[in-house]
């Protein structure tokens, strides 16, 4: 008895690796389509964090090797500047001044001989936090003691370290600010202003991304 030809029923391997191939191409288009929008969507936020990075990872260096781990728990690093506690700034002995003024004045020291902090650097601006929502005849008051605080604080770091005063004392002011979580008032922060040139280069940076219209005859 003849056996039946299955033959016929078989398909042929060639379409199969052409179809196969165009499948792997159109996923390949696919893959490179959004990688082209995932890097246009992150160069721009790239552009913008990586001045803040490198200031950031400077500024947390200088602290780590300044300050110790001795002060860790009651000194807050952060890529806008650096938060203080205040009970920091009491010394026990009378007349004696705090530890963390030599220290944060050789910090500021160190921040500013950095070619780079210095370029990207505008100002070292003290602060201390008022509680909103403060009653009117306590708010008055409030405000000119944490103003003295920042002066205070202001003054002794730079009257501790002659070279900084001499050499920086215009890249430092003292103010006080509202701020709505009562524990900041517990804190002094040393908050970095950056330059317009950081502000610039960024700009600079983003231009690139921005629409440009299509030129007219």
């Amino acid at each position: 008895m003849r056996k039946p030809d299955n033959s016929r029923d078989v398909i042929p391997a060639e379409p199969v690796i052409i179809l196969a191939l165009i499948g792997l191409m159109l996923i390949g288009a696919l893959l490179y389509y959004r990688s082209s929008n995932l890097q246009r969507f992150l160069e721009p936020s790239l552009a913008v964090l990586e001045p803040r990075t490198i200031l950031a990872s400077r500024l947390n260096h200088l602290a780590s090797e300044e300050l110790g781990p001795e002060y860790a728990r009651n000194v807050i690093v952060r890529s806008s500047g650096l938060m203080v506690h205040k009970s920091l700034f009491s010394s026990t002995e009378h007349h004696k001044m705090p530890p963390v003024i030599d220290r944060l004045g050789k910090l500021m020291l160190r921040l500013f001989q950095d070619p780079w902090m210095t370029a990207n650097v505008e100002l070292i601006m003290v602060k201390t936090s008022v509680p909103m929502n403060l009653p009117p005849e306590i708010e008055v008051q409030a405000r000119e003691q944490m103003r003295q605080q920042s002066e205070t604080v202001l003054n002794a770091i730079l009257g501790f370290n002659p070279a900084l005063a001499e050499g920086f004392s215009d890249k430092f002011a003292a103010t006080t600010v509202f701020s709505r979580k009562v524990e900041n008032a517990d804190w002094v922060t040393l908050e970095i202003i950056p330059s317009e040139r950081l502000h610039i280069e960024v700009l600079e940076r983003l231009g690139k991304y921005a629409h440009k219209p299509a030129a007219t005859n």
